[in-house]
């Protein structure tokens, strides 16, 4: 049985983000919770700075500075963009202000597509313009091989053998995610009560397919 997000949505582990099919990934620095939406990935970290990353059509005769002031993103300070490479990448990064909140916007040409990555803290925030470079420098494409690799999570039932508790079946089987998280999600699908687990006892855990 999948668990979580689909190959179609892209795949959440840890502080990483990747897309098999669009073959494209990124990640956010410790401290951020990422989350896997329908319209669009988005994450929160310190000093209330907010991270969406979506995409959208554009054709090939048009320049990354054309698309940033077609009209998609209002309040653009009056700065030049700066022109630049991510990982081979062609990219452009401008900034935008409104409602006393800035935006630092890093635009990535891929294919026939934009990737948007729009990084939004309150007015004031100094950490805004490091915090939004640290992500945006991790923008990449993924060879073929490490997009076959990507699976979705899956239900399985697992027996408790003698010796294992929680932390340990966690650091076996569930390296995908934290010793907490981890952990709080066996409690949460197994309804486990203080006494632990048990050998023998059946339990789900949720494993990488």
């Amino acid at each position: 049985m999948i668990f979580g997000d689909t190959a179609e949505e892209g795949f959440v582990r840890g502080q990483r983000y990747a897309h098999p099919g669009l073959r494209i990934a990124f990640e956010v620095p410790d401290g951020y919770r990422l989350d896997n939406r329908k319209e669009a990935v988005v994450a929160t970290g310190p000093d209330r700075i907010a991270l969406q990353v979506d995409a959208a059509p554009l054709a090939p005769n048009k320049s990354l500075k054309a698309y940033l002031s077609s009209g998609w993103i209002g309040g653009l300070t009056p700065e030049p963009p700066k022109a630049l490479r991510i990982n081979g990448l062609e990219a452009l990064r401008g900034r935008a202000a409104a409602d006393g909140w800035i935006f630092d916007i890093t635009l990535v040409r891929v294919g026939d597509r934009v990737y948007r990555l729009i990084t939004a803290a309150p007015a004031g925030v100094e950490t805004l313009g490091v915090e939004a470079q640290k992500i945006a420098t991790t923008f990449r494409r993924i060879s073929a091989r490490d997009a076959a690799i990507l699976k979705p999570l899956e239900i399985k039932i697992h027996t408790v053998a003698s010796g294992e508790n929680i932390s340990s079946i966690v650091r076996r089987y569930m390296r995908w995610t934290d010793k907490k998280e981890g952990a709080d999600l066996i409690r949460a699908l197994n309804t486990i009560g203080p006494g632990g687990l048990r050998p023998g006892q059946k339990i789900k855990l949720v494993v990488e397919g």
